[in-house]
């Protein structure tokens, strides 16, 4: 018999061999998918454990990420309000120093000011011979004095120059300040009382 023959006789019996092996009983078959079953809900409880683990870690972690924030944001209020404070001391110590150095140059400024009026004083007195009335600008009918204002020259040191009081120049030329002194200004000096 031709080999083709021969496969085709045995055909039928190695298909139905082939059947046989490969079929199962409908019990079997329900055994080996209950098996299934339990290794599925064995592996996703597993991995429901695993992502419970996972979850609770990251829990843990947001927490201690959250705490470690507070702490910072503490901190940082804490140094903001250092912070402040050290420059409100800079500020203060700043403007303490200012006041200082405005008293230092008012005292100077009153120094120098009243060193000044002695000197143009005493050059006064120097450039006009004692008891000689002509010599102070020219007098005024016996009872005072005329003065021409020079550059420099304070109310206080024409006063001292001429021995009267200040408030005397001021209520003879009719003026309420002494500072409104001009240079060329003739002022009307009265004669000291003696």
């Amino acid at each position: 018999m031709p080999i083709h023959g021969l496969w085709m006789a045995r055909a039928p019996a190695l298909a139905a061999a082939a059947l046989l092996a490969g079929c199962m009983t409908p019990l079997e078959d329900a055994r080996e998918e209950a098996v299934r079953q339990r290794e599925d809900v064995l592996l996703l409880q597993e991995d429901i454990r695993r992502l419970s683990g996972r979850i609770e870690g990251l829990e843990m972690e947001t927490a201690r990420l959250r705490a470690d924030l507070d702490g910072l944001q503490r901190r940082q209020d804490a140094d903001r309000a250092s912070t402040g404070r050290g420059l409100q001391a800079q500020v203060e110590a700043l403007q303490q120093r200012l006041q200082q150095l405005d008293a230092a140059r008012q005292k100077d400024r009153e120094q120098l000011l009243d060193s000044l009026s002695r000197k143009m004083a005493d050059i006064l007195q120097r450039s006009v011979p004692a008891g000689n009335a002509a010599g102070r600008s020219g007098a005024r009918s016996g009872s005072g004095y005329e003065h021409t204002v020079k550059s420099g020259e304070t109310l206080s040191a024409i006063a001292q120059a001429y021995g009267v009081r200040m408030s005397a120049i001021l209520e003879a030329n009719r003026m309420s300040d002494p500072d409104q002194l001009r240079v060329g200004q003739v002022l009307f000096i009265p004669e000291a009382k003696p």
